[in-house]
């Protein structure tokens, strides 16, 4: 009979154990959301790289420091079958992780490098999210898209604009032309033979003058 009461005993100490821990489990993930605020996540809209490009994707969180991010990339396709999104069309993601670290504001920031030669020139979707609670009751998690452009096809008005204007450009412009003035001779002074024609006469008549006298 006392075998009996020490077992009952110990039943109902175990009973009362384990509410008592459900409670300490339940206060703790309280406290790390901090005061009931939900964790969140978010992806800074990303610009569209070129294929064979090295780009980074980054974004915000109030997540722990040091916590793990999980990064999912997905080739998409929007079809008539599909209205209400993007339909997934590729089983395997391009995929990796990233930790948690603080910026220069002391913020809860992530980034990720994406190496694009592994990916072909499409639209794609990038889903974010913890691992401690992505897939739990508190899901942390963002998407966003971006789309891969074929290499060699990015801003082509801003290449053309930056384009500086060859050097060999033949200027069609005819050079000037030389004008030699045409050279006209003086003419003739006709007051030299006058003069000459009247000294000729005066001395005539001065030389018949002399000889009557």
């Amino acid at each position: 009979m006392r075998y009996y009461s020490i077992l009952t005993m110990l039943l109902l100490s175990g009973l009362l154990l384990v509410p008592t821990c459900h409670a300490n489990g339940n206060q703790d993930a309280i406290s790390e959301m901090g005061n009931n605020t939900p964790f969140t996540i978010s992806i800074e809209p990303p610009q569209d790289p070129v294929a064979g490009e090295f780009f980074t994707i980054r974004g915000a969180t109030n997540l722990p420091l040091g916590d793990t991010i999980q990064i999912e990339i997905y080739s998409i396709a929007f079809r008539h079958a599909n209205p209400g999104g993007p339909e997934l069309i590729e089983s395997t993601p391009y995929e990796g992780r990233t930790r948690i670290i603080t910026d220069a504001n002391g913020d809860h920031v992530w980034s990720f490098d994406i190496n694009t030669t592994a990916l072909k020139p499409d639209e794609y979707l990038i889903r974010v999210y913890s691992l401690r609670y992505g897939d739990g009751i508190h899901s942390v998690t963002d998407t966003a898209l971006f789309n891969l452009i074929p290499g060699g096809v990015r801003n082509p008005s801003s290449e053309r604009e930056n384009e500086t204007p060859s050097q060999d450009v033949t200027d069609s412009t005819p050079p000037p032309v030389k004008t030699i003035p045409e050279t006209h001779p003086a003419p003739l002074t006709i007051g030299i033979p006058i003069t000459a024609v009247a000294m000729m006469i005066l001395i005539e008549i001065y030389r018949r003058s002399t000889v009557n006298l």
